[in-house]
């Protein structure tokens, strides 16, 4: 999924390794993005109640990042859709209540709503986000914005 960014493959490996393991959520998240990626949206809606789950039953740690991947994942379905304004306020969400050790989501956070205001006229804010995303994304060897 990052790294070879084959989004057909990662979505074939992910879904079946999310069959197997059910209650894992990290397994569940990448066939989730995966869709996304490949603008299936009917697909992940679809899928949401099982991304809910994770972050509405699970442990406290869990709960906190489901719910910040869930949230990034929408943004990013808003973005991609040009649904500007529902992206900025998914994004808000994340960043505002971020309470995860790692920042990779965090990022792409910045990074689409810095995008987002930017297409939509503001562009001297966005280059705050762009600042925060550099800061958390480069870091990670796959890093490329979406």
């Amino acid at each position: 999924l990052y790294i070879e960014r084959d989004y057909r493959k990662a979505l074939q490996v992910s879904s079946s390794i999310a069959d197997q393991f059910p209650g894992h959520p990290f397994f569940a998240y990448l066939k989730a993005e995966s869709l996304v990626r490949l603008r299936m949206y009917d697909q992940f809606l679809s899928y949401s109640p099982v991304l809910e789950g994770f972050y509405k039953t699970g442990p406290s740690n869990q709960r906190i990042e489901c719910e910040d991947k869930h949230l990034y994942l929408k943004a990013l379905m808003a973005f991609q859709k040009k649904e500007y304004n529902s992206a900025i306020d998914l994004c808000n969400q994340v960043i505002d209540g971020y309470e995860v050790e790692f920042k990779w989501i965090l990022g792409y956070a910045h990074f689409i709503r810095g995008k987002s205001l930017e297409l939509t006229g503001s562009r001297d804010n966005a280059l705050f986000d762009y600042q925060r995303a550099m800061e958390h994304l480069l870091h990670y060897p796959e890093y490329q914005m979406p």
